[in-house]
C-alpha cells in the first residue's frame, strides 16, 4: 500500500515535472518565432523572404531549449529539494523526541 502510494506521487510529479518544461518550451518558442517574424518585417521594409523565415525558426528553437532547460532544471532542484525534506520529516517522526540530535539549528554546548 506504502509502496504503491509512493509510486503514484512520483508518476503525477514526473508528469507535472514534462508537462510543465513542455508548456514553457512551447510558449517561448511561440514567442520567439512571432517575435522573429515582426522584426523580420520590421527590419526588413515588409518583404517576406526566405532567411527571414529561418532566423525566425532559429530563434524560437533556441529561446524555447532554453525555457525548458531552465524550467527542468528548477524542477530538478525543487524535486530534490522537497524528497530530502519528507526523509527529514520521516525521521524526525521516527526517533519522537531524539530529533534535535540532527537538527542543525541548535546550538553547540
Amino acid at each position: 500500500m506504502i509502496v504503491t502510494n509512493i509510486q503514484q506521487q512520483f508518476w503525477q510529479a514526473l508528469r507535472r515535472a514534462w508537462l510543465r518544461i513542455a508548456r514553457a518550451g512551447g510558449l517561448a518558442a511561440l514567442a520567439g518565432g512571432a517575435f522573429g517574424e515582426l522584426g523580420g518585417l520590421a527590419l526588413n521594409g515588409g518583404h517576406v523572404t526566405g532567411f527571414m523565415h529561418l532566423m525566425s525558426l532559429l530563434l524560437a528553437l533556441a529561446l524555447g531549449y532554453g525555457a525548458a532547460l531552465t524550467v527542468g532544471i528548477f524542477a530538478a532542484v525543487r524535486g530534490i529539494f522537497k524528497a530530502l525534506t519528507e526523509v527529514e520529516t520521516g525521521l524526525r517522526s521516527s526517533m519522537g523526541t531524539a530529533w534535535h540530535v540532527i537538527d542543525a539549528n541548535t546550538p553547540e554546548k
